[in-house]
């Protein structure tokens, strides 16, 4: 039978629940604290939203132009204002390097098809992987080409200036928050195809990154579908001549240091750097 006195709790097992009560709200309050402050530090680097590709390239060459001319905390604000203005698309990222930026917009896009009235020589390639499949049509009747509305909130030039703006990236990388920094350039790099220029400078920067920390670039990858990872690599890998030493080289590299974090991330390098090399490239047959 029970004594009465086995069945009162003790003091110390009141002492350990009430400590056991304290260290729980403890955590929760931690947990919320971190959540709290994690979304008012990602708040911070919210992507800004424009009316079109058109508006977003004037806003990124506005940001650009006013990092390079200030200094200290104004700079660093500039700069992360272009961080947000930049897309995380590559389709809007190529459509705002290949249109025209004279005040008739001789040049423009409509879905995938690019509309211009001038002839283009250059055969944009296909990424197998991605959605973005550029269809081009030479001596477009001008009035078919779309003319997009601007906001005006920006100074319009006379010439594009992006060329010059999108090398301001290694600046913006050195006050946006890794994590952030690695997400949204990895994510601006599926789908994408090889081609000069703007799009060159993109594949150069992000390979850096993958040198820098390749850990972190794999977990942001991680959390992408096979597809979108198997397309980051072929436009990673897609250059005029894929199959030359420094390619092979660096793809040796980022390989080697992929597959023990990730077998899964690095098959599907593979599998995209194959399909690179059994393609024709620059005229090959």
């Amino acid at each position: 039978m029970l004594n009465y006195i086995d069945s009162v709790p003790h003091k110390k097992t009141k002492k350990v629940f009430r400590m056991s009560t304290r260290l729980l709200v403890l955590v929760m309050i931690a947990i919320f604290s971190s959540d709290v402050y994690a979304q008012k530090y990602t708040r911070g680097y919210k992507d800004k939203v424009f009316i079109n590709y058109v508006d977003q390239d004037l806003a990124l060459n506005e940001y650009a132009r006013l990092a390079k001319e200030s200094e200290g905390k104004k700079k660093k604000r500039y700069l992360r204002l272009f961080f947000k203005a930049l897309p995380r698309a590559i389709a809007t990222f190529f459509k705002m390097t290949h249109y025209s930026t004279e005040v008739d917009l001789m040049e423009g896009f409509r879905d995938n098809v690019y509309y211009s009235t001038v002839c283009h020589y250059y055969r944009y390639p296909h990424n197998p992987w991605g959605h973005f499949h550029l269809e081009l049509r030479d001596n477009c009747p001008e009035e078919e080409i779309p003319v997009l509305p601007i906001s005006g909130k920006f100074p319009r030039y006379k010439e594009r200036a992006y060329f010059t703006s999108i090398h301001i990236l290694p600046e913006v990388q050195a006050v946006v928050p890794a994590a952030i920094y690695y997400e949204k350039l990895l994510s601006l790099g599926v789908g994408g195809f090889w081609d000069t220029d703007d799009i060159t400078f993109l594949g150069m920067h992000i390979s850096q990154l993958l040198y820098q920390d390749i850990a972190l670039a794999v977990q942001v990858l991680e959390k992408k579908s096979d597809d979108e990872i198997a397309s980051f690599w072929y436009f990673m890998y897609d250059h005029s001549h894929p199959g030359n030493e420094y390619d092979r080289e660096f793809y040796a590299d980022i390989f080697k240091a992929t597959m023990p974090l990730s077998p899964r991330v690095a098959g599907l390098m593979k599998k995209a750097y194959d399909q690179l090399l059994s393609e024709a490239h620059c005229g090959e047959n």
